[in-house]
């Protein structure tokens, strides 16, 4: 419970006031409560926010109390040194207490690898998400018949209406209402299950990708993009032991995945 405080007190996290909530989060807002459902107005690590609703583009404002404004730069005060484009291809164990770590520098757009280093490290800390950490020790032939094996995703399922008022779900902080009366945090088998619904705003490039018709059908249905308003549905998965991370003779990355 310190450990979370501490974390919240360093990104500054805070509940919005009512005032800064967007029509499109008011909406989910409203009818949560005409349903007696309950909700709640989501923390959020921002200080300074003007809600000009660009969060999924970069705040110009830097409001966000993300990881490039609190623990970056207090690291780099300790004296952390940040390698930045630079991909790691594998670890080898040199000894008992030393390892080396090959790396690829990118170019500067981050695509195409260019020269190589090393670097050696008593401790290598792998925090690459769950693909992409599998997909290193994979490389390196680290680990054991776990690896890559019984990974879970977060399905997601959008929800849209469309109002016959404007919504404009692309001004103001775009997610901060949700639906929680479907979660269930202490579930006997699942742990934290059920599922929860969040008010979100999509630009307009999002937008057009997720909607049902293109051509002249889908610009018809983008002349309406003020009046939609659009949601998630969280749903958390089980892991399954023939979800399988594998790299194929290719080395290209293979995914098999089954919803639970």
């Amino acid at each position: 419970a310190e450990d979370e405080a501490a974390a919240l007190a360093d990104l500054s996290a805070s509940r919005p006031d009512d005032s800064l909530l967007n029509r499109n989060n008011t909406l989910l807002r409203d009818g949560c409560h005409k349903l007696g459902w309950r909700g709640e107005v989501m923390l959020h690590n921002r200080v300074g926010c003007a809600g000009l609703g660009t969060c999924l583009l970069g705040c110009p404002l830097s409001a966000k109390r993300n990881a490039r404004i609190v623990p970056i730069p207090q690291a780099i005060e300790a004296g952390v040194r940040f390698l930045t484009r630079a991909r790691a291809l594998r670890i080898e164990q040199l000894g008992a207490d030393r390892k080396r770590i090959t790396v690829r520098s990118l170019d500067e757009r981050g695509y195409h690898e260019q020269h190589h280093l090393t670097i050696e490290a008593k401790r290598v800390i792998i925090a690459a998400g769950a693909i992409a950490s599998a997909q290193l020790l994979r490389r390196s032939g680290l680990g054991n018949q776990h690896v890559g094996r019984g990974f879970l995703l977060q399905p997601q399922l959008p929800i849209a209406a469309s109002f016959a008022e404007p919504v404009r779900c692309f001004e103001g902080i775009p997610q901060t209402y949700a639906v929680t009366q479907f979660e269930e945090l202490q579930h006997p088998v699942h742990g934290f299950w059920g599922f929860r619904i969040e008010a979100i705003g999509g630009t307009p490039g999002i937008v057009a990708t997720m909607l049902p018709a293109i051509g002249a059908a889908g610009q018809r249905l983008m002349q309406r993009y003020p009046h939609i308003a659009g949601a998630l549905l969280l749903h958390p998965d089980a892991p399954r032991d023939d979800s399988v991370l594998s790299i194929e003779r290719n080395g290209r990355l293979q995914i098999h995945y089954q919803l639970d």
